[in-house]
């Protein structure tokens, strides 16, 4: 494994965050960030199911 228990992974590309899914379910930290609003927000709908 290339991480470890709370690592933090940024994402400078985010899209609708399945990197930042599988980080937060990996007990890893997060840190995203996109520039298009519409992946943004469809990202924000993706991690309030979690």
């Amino acid at each position: 494994m290339a991480t470890n228990k709370n690592d933090v992974i940024f994402d400078p590309f985010m899209g609708v965050e399945s990197t930042g899914v599988a980080t937060l379910e990996l007990n890893r930290k997060f840190i995203g960030i996109e520039i298009d609003e519409t992946y943004f927000k469809a990202s924000e709908k993706r991690l309030a199911l979690l």
